[in-house]
């Protein structure tokens, strides 16, 4: 085991020292509460002392000389350091540029699931590319590199037909918008093009991101666009994005709970109080999967089987809109028989003509 004065453990020591203080957070920690939790409540005044001021030392050697220990009462004076570690009071507190990622026990199966979530943010948020991949060098030097292969492979497997749109040419939309969303702050849009090519101004009060359809969407309630009703916004068709103050922003109708439901049941922000009672009749190769998976929240299904033992499922569930239950059914189109609503039945036909009014037919 190694001894009391070795540099295992004085490392321990450091990570127990900023464990403490950043847990304590504002309340901060006083000397007795330093040497009962991370000097085992050592009697000797003098050589708790040395070790104090040894382990501060040695902190800011880490963080090469980025890292500052005030001796004296801090009286809020400039300081570029990253790491300041301060007294105040009496308490002693920590403020940091950075988040410390403390000692912990890992699982196999969660050092997996953290290390496949890293990749995946990149691969899913083009914006935090960069930063993914250097968080994923970081844990490549403190976990196996088998169990991060294993990662990599997953996240791999998840992302490969599945193309993201790109934040060209503004990427700090994404952040402005998070931003923006917690702080309840209003975004003011040099330029938005809408799907049909428009450009325009506008601000926005942001209400949630959500993925959809390979892109990155906001939802929010902007009055050049959607007067007092959310409208929604493809985040990479927005230039020239500033954060602006919450005096003027507009509160969600919904809560949390009523605008992830309304986002997962696809509503219609241009007719947000519309519901449609989809009912289908799913047969062939498409029967098994849909049995599989959960599409949307509430829906119902049952199975049964035609006289010639082939798989027929009855399924029905209650939306919002009807765009992306359209482009469900167009990609089995073979195995699918809309009983309700009308108007899905409608738009399928549309959809189907106008492919074959524009030569969709095979040359004969």
């Amino acid at each position: 085991m190694p001894n009391k004065g070795s540099a295992f453990e004085q490392l321990i020591r450091l990570h127990e020292l900023v464990r403490l203080l950043t847990e304590q957070g504002e309340r901060g920690a006083t000397l007795n509460e330093i040497r009962d939790k991370v000097y085992d409540g050592i009697d000797e005044s003098e050589a708790f002392n040395k070790k104090f001021l040894r382990d501060r030392k040695a902190l800011e050697e880490i963080f090469s000389g980025d890292a500052h220990f005030f001796e004296e009462e801090y009286d809020g004076v400039t300081d570029e350091s990253d790491v300041k570690v301060f007294r105040k009071k009496g308490r002693y507190y920590i403020k940091s540029k950075y988040w410390f990622m403390l000692p912990m026990k890992i699982e196999k199966r969660e050092l997996l699931s953290l290390v496949t979530g890293v990749k995946l943010a990149g691969d899913f948020i083009k914006p935090l590319k960069a930063s993914a991949e250097s968080l994923w060098n970081k844990l490549k030097k403190q976990f196996p590199g088998s169990e991060m292969k294993k990662g990599e492979r997953l996240s791999e497997a998840i992302s490969l037909a599945m193309p993201v749109s790109d934040f060209r040419p503004d990427r700090e939309v994404f952040q402005k918008a998070i931003d923006a969303i917690d702080e309840k702050r209003v975004l003011g849009v040099g330029q938005y093009e809408d799907g049909k090519g428009k450009k325009y101004a506008c601000t926005i009060s942001p209400h949630a991101l959500f993925f959809k359809y390979h892109a990155w969407y906001l939802i929010g309630i902007s009055p050049e666009k959607n007067k007092t009703s959310p409208a929604v916004f493809r985040l990479n068709r927005i230039k020239a994005v500033e954060l602006r103050s919450s005096e003027n922003f507009i509160e969600c109708p919904y809560s949390p709970e009523e605008l992830r439901n309304n986002i997962e049941l696809d509503f219609d922000p241009y007719n947000p109080d519309k519901e449609y009672q989809v009912k289908l009749r799913i047969t062939g190769d498409f029967a098994g999967p849909v049995m599989e998976t959960e599409w949307y929240g509430g829906e119902n299904k049952k199975e049964e089987r035609d006289p010639n033992g082939e798989r027929i499922v009855h399924y029905e569930v209650k939306l919002k809109g009807l765009e992306r239950i359209t482009l469900w059914i167009m990609r089995a189109l073979d195995c699918v028989e809309v009983l309700e609503p009308q108007e899905l039945r409608e738009e399928i036909d549309r959809r189907v003509s106008a492919y074959l009014k524009r030569g969709g037919r095979a040359a004969s």
